[in-house]
């Protein structure tokens, strides 16, 4: 592939050899790193319904249409998802009418017979080079090709470095290379569609020139323009998170040349301002969601302002310690993946924070002591906060060195019952429990609660709401 010699904003203009070339247009629509995020956030953004109808739309008006989406489908996103297994997701790719996809990080999170089942949901291939089984031979198809407008189109499949059987940029881009020659007499336009990041394709389109188009992913990066590649002519796109946007890359091809000779780039925010959203599909999510997991929508509290990731740990940690009847809980900012959007608190907004992270609670026996030497590891260590209610105390600076000090009201000898997240409880087996620290002797597999971080911060703010509260003045006692 070919040389693009400039970038104008949002038009892209590669050089054309002869004047009347026997061309045809191809649109790329793509997205990527859905992460669960089936249906709109609570500010409206987001979620397929406006992708299907963005989709359908373009499908109106054009016939050379792919759609494709660069991975991590799965996690992190709402309770419908997590409770189907994420398969409620593919479903509705299949009813938008996906064309193929790549293998994210996150999408073999239930294994991989499990995506592929998902993959037949869909009704389309999730490709993947460089994810190999105990044999060496690849778990999914490395590639296939479509057509499209008169033209054919390979797509070749990428998941992360790190994730697949060939961890560096030279082995990758190696194989990449001779998948994309091996395909070269058969084609018109070649695109990988990866769960790999622009810097990283950048590098892979270098050992890799005959490839035309990445659909990227992983890095949640919004390209509002594609990015070039000047050595090879490549060009990347990428399309955020969450279904936020759909990129929109439409190209001329010169199957003579095998290039595109022209291309514009853009992305379209998924938003009732800009598209209305797919009713029929909105339909279809709740009926399934009142089928499935019916409080989902249950609005457990108001605020009038966004509430950030620190002060959602600190109504985690009075939370936990309310259900659990414990004396007292914890809860780590690193919990919690998104804040709290103005306005209703619902089931499925407190699991889009806590959810995935806070999947389980340990119940466990902590001494003041064990508790003190922790804070002060967390502080000393800088692994970030920890909220936590059930006692009084502060971190302080202990000496001129600048190390921290819990000062509380625990008695150290004394021992608490306390609920902690496992996500947090690893942690204190981790870089704080060394041998010679009282944190040592605490048990590998501690009792597990039957409900989750979520479950708790949902349940004891429908009764902070039914007792009349406000979330605001929540936090002021928390204070």
């Amino acid at each position: 592939m070919r040389t693009i010699p400039k970038v104008f904003a949002l038009f892209i203009c590669l050089c054309v050899s002869f004047a009347f070339a026997d061309t045809h247009s191809l649109l790329i629509l793509h997205t990527n790193d859905i992460h669960g995020h089936v249906k709109a956030d609570p500010l409206g953004q987001g979620g397929l319904p406006y992708v299907s109808a963005f989709v359908k739309e373009m499908r109106a008006q054009r016939g050379d249409l792919l759609l494709l989406d660069g991975g991590d489908v799965m996690r992190k996103g709402d309770l419908i998802a997590e409770k189907t297994e994420h398969r409620i997701l593919y479903e509705a790719m299949k009813k938008i009418g996906y064309t193929a996809g790549a293998m994210g990080n996150h999408d073999n999170f239930h294994g991989y017979d499990h995506l592929r089942e998902c993959s037949e949901i869909a009704g389309m291939p999730i490709l993947c080079l460089n994810s190999l089984d105990d044999t060496g031979s690849p778990r999914f198809a490395p590639s296939t090709i479509v057509e499209c407008n008169g033209l054919k189109v390979a797509l070749i499949g990428l998941t992360t470095l790190a994730g697949g059987a060939f961890k560096s940029i030279d082995k990758c881009g190696e194989q990449l290379r001779l998948e994309a020659e091996r395909l070269e007499n058969q084609i018109d336009l070649t695109v990988a569609v990866v769960h790999i990041g622009r810097k990283e394709c950048i590098l892979l389109s270098e050992k890799a020139p005959t490839i035309d188009v990445f659909v990227s992913g992983h890095t949640h990066e919004a390209l509002h323009e594609a990015a070039l590649v000047p050595e090879t002519g490549a060009l990347i796109v990428q399309a955020g998170q969450y279904a936020q946007y759909v990129g929109v890359l439409d190209l001329t091809v010169d199957p003579a040349q095998k290039k595109a000779i022209t291309a514009e780039s853009r992305l379209v925010s998924m938003d009732p301002e800009t598209v209305t959203p797919d009713q029929e599909m909105i339909a279809w999510l709740d009926a399934e969601e009142e089928r499935i997991f019916p409080g989902a929508g249950e609005i457990v509290g108001e605020t009038g302002q966004v509430i950030q990731i620190p002060d959602l740990v600190r109504i985690a940690s009075a939370a936990l310690q309310w259900k659990a009847g414990a004396d007292i809980a914890f809860c780590h900012t690193f919990v919690m993946r998104s804040n709290q959007r103005e306005g209703a608190i619902t089931a499925n907004s407190i699991f889009q924070s806590a959810g995935q992270r806070g999947d389980q609670v340990v119940l466990t026996e902590l001494s003041g002591e064990q508790i003190r030497v922790y804070l002060n590891c967390l502080s000393n260590a800088r692994q970030g906060k920890t909220a936590w209610y059930g006692f009084s105390g502060k971190m302080e600076k202990a000496d001129e060195a600048g190390k921290w000090n819990l000062v509380s009201d625990l008695e150290m000898a004394k021992n608490y019952q306390v609920a902690i997240p496992l996500y947090q409880w690893e942690n204190l087996m981790g870089e704080c429990a060394e041998p010679d620290s009282p944190l040592a002797t605490l048990p590998k597999t501690p009792p597990i609660a039957d409900y989750s971080v979520a479950d708790a911060m949902t349940d004891y703010l429908r009764e902070v709401k039914k007792s009349g509260g406000s979330v605001e003045a929540l936090l002021a006692t928390l204070n």
